[in-house]
């Protein structure tokens, strides 16, 4: 956690303790020496052209990699790059600790989160290849607490593709709480299942644990000791570990993980103790890049290395056989479909997808993973390539813009773009700045703004985005994926009146903003949220005091939480299990403290999406707090007639709230936050049940759903508030008490 991850609402905090479950640490599990093995692959060096590469494209793909430090969408990395098994490209960038002014170096110790899933799947696919199990097992046959309801019809093929129905993740603050893997897989058998096992996918933590703690059922050993005497020693993967609080010799070599998203890094782990007490299948393993490659090359090599058969080529057929399309990948674009296979993501032509029949690495024209501290691999059977990207830069789009580069410079083998991008002058796209509709949603639209040579793309409640100059004049392109991009048109006097966008299905045209007529003064509608809200009051009300339940209803957690507010300072303190965390700001400046990482300033950013959050601002003269407020439009919403207001903040943030026309109350506000280890999230947050607070009209119950499906829905609901409360101004300053 980080001072750089603070968000608004006064509960957003909590979304802190959800996104750093990993790092709290206890005790940990022995792991066995490593035994003497056969040399692994080596991968001599070569140059690109002795392997039918053009240097250019790695020149450009060694740019892309650097551009990515220096906008700062990531902290610092490695990239690999291994064609015929000869590597081509080894280089480090940006650093391995920014505030120590540490380097990154080769071959650093990465945590590869869930990059740790296929070696899980490997150790699986070795018991069914000894008869030990097969796909169809049940999973209540090994675990027996799997044996009551639907979850009796989970096997192990539903973990290995995520269709058990199991959630995203089961883990509750402290996991020294957990002294086993099989505690963590009789916990996930407690929890209500999303679905019917085998109807859909829903990527889950907690089937790649539970079939960890299958192996170790099956196995009789830890499933830390059988991954590293079956996988990780007979391919020679001697810098990977499965646990780090058995290696503390080794601490120095990983770099420290950053969160928050580009331009807003922050240090939320430094390698003096392990993040994990015990080996969890879905996300426990440490590993280099070349070490993760070799165990890469052995997939492609049909489950051999060095003449030694480590998986069977049914097992390889098995592993890679496409299952569900990823929710995001479900268009099949150039004959081609994204999909989870058994515990690694699989590309495959959309003939084989159709078929249904086994496909071996032959087929596959891409299989790879990723892991959510940022690293990234990715394999071409049919290129005999592979480009692994390491960081530890939590919450990054950086992996989107490599895969896009190595696809477009390496695997289509397209020569570099001749001639130079259009020249657009710098000053000239002030003239593009503003606002776009969305032609097919009705209160929907896009602020595009100018930053230095690049436009953002917001769309609160949605998705941001960066673009740059394309090679097409007038087009723009994504920076995070350059087959999504924006041009812009002009009327016949020579005015901007649209913008044209493709996000990956059609074009769109989306008008530009103009002022309907018949819309109320802005200074109408503010009168109406006050008269609705009644925030004036609280200058008269003192200290107000606000505390109740969180409920992550996608994650099966829950906390409380704890707000004080004054109109000039707030503070928030919440608790999920033992994890505790407190966010203040007073004036300009602010602080958070956390049981993990300890007390920490707020930077500028991250104190004023702290104090847009307060109730005083939420339902009050948003003009006092904003650059730019706006009245949009009207439209009519469950019969009723309301208005969309956008607000800009000092810093550009966009927000829209929507405001019932008749009654002036505020019932939801859309925009776009800081959430830690993913970046920056779509939220929108729907306001209900309205009740007298000292004369102030607050939401009791407030739903944000996140746009990013691994946070889902959060529920806040107030069981107590009073007004006029009796708090210590040190409350508010860093020295402050901790909160209940």
């Amino acid at each position: 956690m980080s001072a750089r991850n603070s968000t608004s609402h006064f509960l957003l905090g909590a979304i802190l303790a959800l996104c750093s479950l990993g790092a709290w640490a206890g005790t940990a599990r022995g792991n066995p020496a490593p035994m003497k093995t056969p040399a692994g692959q080596s991968f001599a060096p070569a140059s690109p052209a002795e392997v039918g590469l053009d240097p250019m494209a790695i020149e450009q793909l060694v740019d892309q990699a650097q551009d990515l430090v220096d906008q700062q969408d990531i902290v610092g990395g490695e990239l690999l790059v291994i064609k015929n098994r000869r590597t081509v490209l080894q280089q480090s960038f940006g650093f391995k600790d920014r505030e120590d002014g540490a380097t990154m170096p080769i071959n650093a110790l990465y945590c590869v989160r869930s990059m740790t899933k296929p070696l899980t799947g490997s150790a699986i696919q070795l018991l069914i290849d000894e008869g030990k199990l097969s796909l169809n097992t049940r999973v209540h046959t090994v675990i027996a607490a799997f044996g009551s309801g639907q979850k009796a019809d989970i096997t192990i093929e539903h973990l290995l593709n995520h269709s058990s129905g199991l959630p995203m993740n089961i883990l509750k603050p402290p996991l020294s709480r957990y002294t086993n893997l099989r505690a963590v897989a009789n916990e996930a058998a407690q929890v209500k299942l999303l679905f019917e096992p085998g109807s859909r996918f829903h990527y889950s933590d907690a089937g790649s644990d539970t079939l960890a703690a299958v192996i170790e059922a099956v196995s009789g050993m830890p499933a830390e000791r059988f991954i590293q005497q079956r996988l990780l020693d007979p391919l020679a993967m001697h810098d990977s570990i499965t646990l780090l609080a058995d290696r503390p010799d080794l601490m120095a070599s990983i770099p420290s993980a950053y969160s928050g998203g580009s331009g807003s890094w922050s240090k939320h782990w430094k390698p003096v103790q392990p993040l994990f007490p015990l080996f969890l299948g879905s996300q426990g393993l440490y590993s280099t890049p070349l070490d993760y490659a070799r165990f890469l090359a052995m997939w492609m090599d049909q489950g051999q290395v060095g003449g030694q058969r480590i998986l069977s080529q049914a097992a390889i057929e098995r592993g890679l056989t496409p299952g569900f399309p990823l929710p995001s990948n479900r268009r099949r674009e150039e004959g081609s479909l994204k999909s989870y296979a058994q515990q690694w993501v699989v590309q495959v032509r959309q003939e084989d997808a159709a078929s249904g029949t086994r496909a071996g690495s032959q087929r596959v024209q891409m299989f790879g993973h990723d892991g959510s501290d940022g690293t990234f691999a990715w394999a071409y059977p049919e290129q005999d390539l592979m480009v692994l990207f390491f960081t530890q830069s939590r919450g990054t789009l950086a992996g989107l813009t490599m895969e896009t580069a190595v696809k477009r410079l390496l695997v289509d083998a397209e020569p570099p773009p001749a001639g130079r991008l259009v020249a657009t002058p710098a000053d000239a796209l002030s003239e593009l700045a503003g606002l776009y509709w969305d032609q097919d949603v009705e209160h929907a639209y896009y602020v595009i703004a100018p930053r230095g040579e690049r436009l953002s793309l917001d769309r609160p409640g949605g998705m941001h985005l960066l673009f740059r100059r394309g090679e097409q004049a007038g087009r723009f392109v994504a920076e995070a994926n350059p087959k999504v991009w924006i041009e812009f048109i002009r009327d016949a006097a020579g005015r901007i009146s649209a913008m044209r966008t493709f996000f990956g299905e059609r074009v769109e045209l989306d008008p530009r903003h103009q002022r309907p007529v018949g819309l109320p003064l802005l200074s109408e509608v503010i009168s109406r949220v006050q008269r609705a809200h009644r925030m004036d009051l609280l200058a008269q009300r003192g200290v107000v005091e606000l505390s109740g339940s969180l409920d992550y209803l996608d994650r099966s957690m829950r906390g409380k939480f704890n707000t004080r507010f004054d109109g000039e300072r707030s503070r928030t303190d919440v608790r999920i299990g033992r994890a505790r965390q407190s966010i203040a700001v007073s004036g300009s400046s602010g602080w958070m403290r956390s049981s993990e990482t300890g007390e920490q300033p707020l930077d500028a950013r991250m104190a004023e999406q702290e104090r847009l959050g307060q109730p005083n601002v939420l339902w009050g003269d948003w003009t006092q707090h904003y650059a730019h407020v706006e009245v949009l439009k009207r439209l009519t919403l469950r019969g009723q007639p309301h208005l969309l207001v956008l607000a800009i903040s000092r810093l550009g943030s966009s927000s829209t709230f929507f405001v019932e026309e008749t009654s002036g109350r505020v019932i939801r506000k859309d925009e776009l936050a800081l959430v830690p280890g993913v970046g920056m999230v779509g939220v929108q947050s729907l306001f209900e049940d309205f009740q007298d607070v000292g004369g102030m009209q607050i939401a009791f119950r407030t739903t944000l759903n996140f746009v990013h499906r691994q946070i889902g829905r959060v529920r806040r609901v107030i069981r107590h508030a009073a007004v006029g409360q009796q708090v210590a101004d040190t409350a508010f300053l860093p020295t402050g008490a901790d909160g209940p």
